[in-house]
């Protein structure tokens, strides 16, 4: 899947403007997913935009996100 495809996604460009928002107010955000190739392709966009608070360098792992997967019984 490529950029501008994502890009073009409502749900997608929603979920980065909260995130940006949020960011901007130094305020936290939960995101859930039943997907790990979604949440694996937010992060992989998350590698490729701006830090916030005009930072230098693009977002971090462990730094400006977070990953936890909780797996449940079945």
């Amino acid at each position: 899947m490529n950029r501008e495809v994502l890009e073009n996604s409502g749900k997608f460009v929603l979920l980065l403007h909260i995130l940006s928002m949020s960011s901007a107010k130094s305020e936290k955000v939960l995101v859930f997913s039943q997907s790990l190739p979604t949440l694996n392709l937010i992060e992989s966009f998350l590698g490729k935009i701006p830090r916030p608070g005009g930072k230098p360098g693009c977002w971090r792992k462990d730094k400006e996100w977070y990953r936890y997967i909780i797996r449940g019984s079945h």
